[in-house]
């Protein structure tokens, strides 16, 4: 079953939950604050700066028509109120006089120029993001705005030409106002504030999250010793002593939450690092046997922290779990709080395809930009990360594949990004250190080591390879969550807590495709709550429920239960009903069968059956979903007979 397919659609979900689903509404897979348009957040008043020049988008007080590039000065002419002009496009008109920006023709070089409103197309335009987070501006006639390259003058023209997504046509933009007239707070750039000699360090905030940062930490910890058991860890004191001191040097100046940062080494010679949320790093030996200098370690460990500080690995699973929540039992794993349930429903253990490990170029950037500001607050040279990270690239285009690239998607324009923002902070000609008699120490004594063993990550590819699940075993074994106790094969395994659990074997979830992991075989079991959650409860709550007489009670079963399969067909649209209305008895109560039929998940393709189970209870309607491939459900049916015959209601 696919977790971005099933389950949750309109379901109800109590307390926290319910406000978080919401949140999701307003913030859906937005990576920062504001958008992810170079600081653009929609109708407003906003500075437009130009990235390769830092000047502002200036009107030529000389003639009022003249569009120039200008140092920034916060005058209304340098003041840009935008206005939506339709399907994606805005008009752009200067606050000192109202002229709207317009393009004249279609030929390069051509200057662009204010003048008065007229709402034609020519006056219209749209903001394309870049992967470094700024934007280019865009005519209706398909030409950028751009600042003719190699000049920061005063007063340059500011002209029409194709597109080429080069810094002097990437732009950021600081709101002044927002559509109410009031001034905005501070810079809400999506990733960067300025991108400019001179113009002060990038802001960076973390973006929207679901996760407290206390969950954050329990996130880490958990996956933490997932992680352990799979990697081959140095478990060298000497070493993760060196780290940790290099390490806490550099997270003392994280911004945002003080997280318990920790940093072990991995005894795995490929060049390779990621942190996990809520603080644990983990370095590959070979990142220290690369690096030439402390300084360069550092920029990776540093790049890593600002994962962390950042928040990337909870915001990724945080968009994912938004992208999911119309299909699972997402409401009743957060209204209980169970960060367990919630990676479980996402497959967010460590894995190499984990959501908690796939970050952006953009978020790539911002670790960049972050890290370089950690390493000059700490005195290390913010120049050596970008140097490091060339000669990782060079060492790749090379013929030498580097393992960082593949889970650390290089951003365009990376090393003149960071060495921008090196001149953002200012530090030109500044005392940094650079390497460290302790380094060298700490570097001869690993090449000394044993090589570690070649297959290091053989079970974590097990794990996340697809395929058929390994043989269910004869034996069962119990597990139970908040509301019940059931039974599973001993070579399943059981995920979650508090309301919601999923119990799979090895193999059962599956990767659908598009980098979700999906339940192809197993069992879900979760609560659901119809809308009219009182008359429901009151109900349920009667002495007659699983008794068998009261019709009354038995209607409300079966309306909530079409109800429920009413929200699954919301987001599974091929999704039908084989055989319903069946009565079975289980955990003590009278409660419906009901065979579905779904687009199974599986590599394979066809379709899958879904076996669901529905029992009335004080919280709610209590769900079970066993699933599997349409032509291999019958060999599963009979373990799935024993783990709903095995449950045991708590009251």
């Amino acid at each position: 079953m696919n977790y971005r397919r099933n389950f949750q659609a309109s379901v109800v979900m109590r307390g926290r939950a319910a406000a978080l689903a919401a949140t999701t509404v307003l913030a859906l897979c937005l990576p920062y604050q504001a958008t992810a348009q170079g600081g653009f957040n929609g109708p407003g008043r906003y500075e437009i700066v130009n990235l390769k020049s830092a000047k502002a988008l200036d009107l030529d007080r000389n003639n009022q028509t003249n569009v120039i590039q200008f140092s920034r000065q916060g005058t209304d002419n340098q003041t840009w109120e935008i206005r939506p002009a339709g399907s994606g496009y805005y008009f752009v008109h200067n606050t000192a006089n109202g002229s709207a920006l317009e393009a004249i023709g279609t030929q390069n070089s051509t200057p662009v120029r204010a003048v008065k409103f007229s709402g034609a197309a020519s006056q219209q335009w749209r903001f394309d993001t870049s992967r470094s987070g700024s934007s280019v501006i865009v005519s209706r006639q398909g030409k950028a705005l751009d600042i003719p390259g190699g000049t920061n003058a005063d007063g340059a023209r500011v002209q029409l030409y194709d597109i080429n997504r080069e810094s002097n046509q990437q732009f950021t933009f600081r709101m002044v106002s927002g559509n109410d007239g009031s001034a905005a707070s501070g810079d809400v750039s999506s990733s960067y504030s300025t991108s400019s000699v001179g113009a002060g360090r990038t802001a960076l905030k973390p973006g929207w999250n679901m996760f407290s940062a206390q969950q954050d930490v329990e996130v880490g910890q958990q996956v933490s010793r997932d992680a352990e058991r799979q990697l081959p860890m140095l478990n060298d004191s000497r070493v993760d002593s060196y780290l940790n001191q290099l390490g806490q040097r550099l997270t003392a100046h994280a911004p945002g939450t003080k997280f318990p940062y920790t940093f072990k080494a991995v005894n795995d010679k490929a060049i390779n690092a990621f942190a996990l949320p809520g603080g644990p790093i983990y370095i590959n030996r070979g990142v220290i046997e690369a690096a030439d200098n402390e300084a360069q370690l550092a920029g990776v460990m540093a790049h890593e922290a600002s994962h962390v500080a950042l928040r990337h690995g909870t915001n990724q699973a945080s968009k994912a779990s938004a992208a999911q929540m119309p299909l699972a039992i997402l409401g009743g794993m957060l209204g209980s709080d169970s960060t367990g349930a919630i990676l479980a429903q996402l497959g967010a253990g460590f894995a190499v395809n984990s959501v908690l490990l796939k970050y952006s170029r953009t978020a790539e950037s911002q670790a960049d930009i972050l890290g370089a500001q950690m390493l000059s607050d700490a005195n290390y040279d913010p120049r050596a990360m970008a140097q490091f990270f060339e000669k990782l690239r060079a060492q790749d285009e090379g013929g030498q594949p580097i393992a960082f690239f593949s889970s650390h998607p290089s951003p365009e324009r990376r090393t003149e990004r960071i060495n921008e923002e090196v001149s953002n902070i200012g530090s030109a000609g500044r005392g940094y250190n650079t390497d460290s008699r302790e380094f060298n120490q700490i570097k001869r004594y690993v090449q000394s080591l044993p090589a570690p063993r070649s297959n290091q990550l053989q079970s974590q590819q097990q794990q996340s390879a697809p395929g058929q699940p390994s043989q269910t075993s004869d034996r069962f074994v119990g597990v139970e969550n908040a509301l019940l106790r059931i039974s599973h094969p001993e070579n399943w395994k059981a995920y979650g807590q508090g309301d919601a659990m999923t119990i799979a074997p090895s193999g059962g979830l599956v990767n659908d495709g598009s980098g979700n992991q999906a339940l192809a075989y197993g069992v879900i079991v979760n609560i659901f709550e119809p809308p009219q959650a009182d008359r429901y409860g009151r109900q349920l709550q009667g002495p007659v429920w699983g008794q068998g007489t009261d019709q009354g009670a038995t209607t409300l079963l079966q309306d909530n239960t079409t109800r429920l399969i009413q929200e699954f067909r919301l987001s599974n649209r091929n999704m039908r009903v084989i055989r319903s209305g069946e009565t079975i008895n289980a955990g003590g109560l009278r409660g419906l069968s009901t065979y579905l039929s779904n687009d199974s998940p599986h590599p394979n393709g066809g379709r899958e059956t879904n076996w669901l189970v529905t029992l009335p209870r004080p919280e709610g309607l209590l769900f079970f979903v066993f699933t599997a491939p349409e032509r291999e459900f019958q060999a599963y049916e009979h373990t799935f007979q024993q783990m709903l015959y095995s449950v045991h209601l708590k009251r």
